[in-house]
């Protein structure tokens, strides 16, 4: 009784594996922009993108890994300190033997 014909049986399983990929990805990273880790000691975000670096600032409790090497050579010298006397940063970064190039303050 519930049920729609459908006379475009294509279309309605292109909806469904759109709905599915589209859920997915907007699921798969958190809204602070690491996919790995929870931010504890036992489970630090995994940092691999200038933009995740950047973005330490927002958890200075939290505690991170760099998961790769960053360069911010296209920051074009606009990089802000992490960490300041109001928010001074708390947590820890292990730099997992990787590089962090182009930056300059």
């Amino acid at each position: 009784m519930g049920f729609v014909k459908n006379s475009g049986s294509r279309s309605v399983f292109a909806a469904l594996a759109a709905g599915l990929f589209f859920s997915l990805v907007l699921t798969a990273v958190p809204a602070h922009g690491w996919p790995i880790g929870d931010g504890s000691i036992e489970n630090p975000y995994h940092v691999e993108t200038a933009e995740q670096l950047d973005q330490i600032r927002t958890e200075p409790g939290s505690y991170f890994v760099q998961a790769g090497n960053i360069d911010l050579w296209d920051l074009d010298g606009d990089w802000v300190p992490v960490g300041c006397p109001e928010s001074p940063f708390t947590g820890g970064y292990d730099g997992g033997g990787h590089e962090i190039t182009g930056l300059y303050i």
